[in-house]
């Protein structure tokens, strides 16, 4: 068994804006930045994962979208293995949440009806967080 367990998920955020300028006929350049933030309470934790692919900076994007989700986790000390809850939270939580991401952004820009569904390719986004340092790791303690 895993130290970490996955009680849900919700989406916190969809945002989604057609881009005028973009031209049907030109390339798509579509590259989203991730980030990602976790709270971290004792033995809880909400991990915040999002993705923003923005057309305001390129007009070869056909859109700007941004969307977040939210997992709730919990450490079970007995099944951790002496790995601590936030190399977990680190890897295994953000690799748990990147599907949902996908999905969402996946149903997003299906239901644009002007432009292919986005399909966000399989990666290794916590790997990726951690070499962009884009992950925001706060810690808080019940008195």
């Amino acid at each position: 068994m895993a130290g970490i367990k996955f009680n849900n998920f919700i989406t916190s955020k969809i945002c989604y804006e057609r881009n005028p300028k973009f031209y049907k006929g030109e390339r798509l350049n579509i590259s989203p930045s991730y980030r990602c933030e976790i709270t971290e309470n004792n033995l809880e934790a909400t991990v915040k994962l999002s993705a923003v692919i923005d057309s305001r900076k390129d007009i070869e994007v056909p859109f700007f979208i941004d969307v977040e989700v939210i997992g709730f986790f919990e450490y079970i000390v007995e099944e951790s293995e002496n790995i601590e809850f936030e190399d977990y939270l680190t890897t295994s939580a953000i690799a748990i949440l990147f599907p949902y991401l996908r999905s969402v952004i996946a149903d997003v820009t299906a239901r644009s009806n002007e432009f292919p569904v986005l399909n966000l390719p399989v990666a290794n986004i916590p790997k990726m967080l951690v070499e962009q340092d884009a992950i925001n790791y706060i810690r808080v303690s019940k008195k």
